[in-house]
């Protein structure tokens, strides 16, 4: 049982160690989908990454350090990759963050503009020209809802109604008349 628990523990930070360089990966891959950067948007600091960055490898060592049993020190390992894998997503994200010629970038989602079926699908549409429905308990705040044909409705929260305005020009000019 000794040599599994050793076994299991080299494996776990083998994990670690591969989540951390999996930045560069995730981030090059998401260039590539996304393709050229047309505007930042303003991403919101955390520093959620910097602390499970240092205690997910800090857990693992505790757990083999205290000899704790066996499916116990399991599930630590696993809560413990779990936690580095959102706090990795969440930093190449926040890295990201901005308006790209295929897509865009906010609150820890990329969504691709060919993906879009909707905005705000629940609000009543207006018999004018504007392909954009604005549901009235939204108008003057920074909240964009948006359906998408992979991920469902996506609730999206600018950091600005000015960005927000922006991100919906930018649409309606350069996405829409594509």
């Amino acid at each position: 049982m000794n040599i599994i628990l050793h076994s299991v523990t080299i494996f776990a930070f083998v994990l670690v160690f591969f989540e951390f360089f999996s930045f560069f990966f995730r981030k090059k891959k998401a260039l590539k989908k996304l393709g050229e950067k047309k505007k930042n948007l303003l991403a919101k600091h955390s520093f959620s990454f910097l602390t499970l960055f240092v205690l997910s490898p800090m857990l693992i060592g505790l757990v083999y350090v205290k000899k704790i049993d066996f499916f116990p020190s399991i599930i630590l390992y696993a809560c413990a990759i779990l936690a580095l894998e959102i706090a990795m997503r969440d930093f190449t994200t926040k890295k990201l963050q901005g308006i790209y010629e295929k897509g865009f970038v906010i609150n820890n989602k990329i969504i691709l503009y060919a993906d879009i079926i909707d905005f705000n699908p629940f609000a009543p549409k207006n018999n004018d020209d504007s392909d954009i429905a604005e549901d009235e308990q939204y108008i003057g705040t920074s909240r964009l809802d948006i359906a998408t044909e992979s991920k469902g409705l996506i609730f999206v929260d600018f950091s600005s109604i000015d960005e927000k305005e922006q991100f919906l020009d930018f649409y309606k000019n350069h996405i829409s008349s594509t």
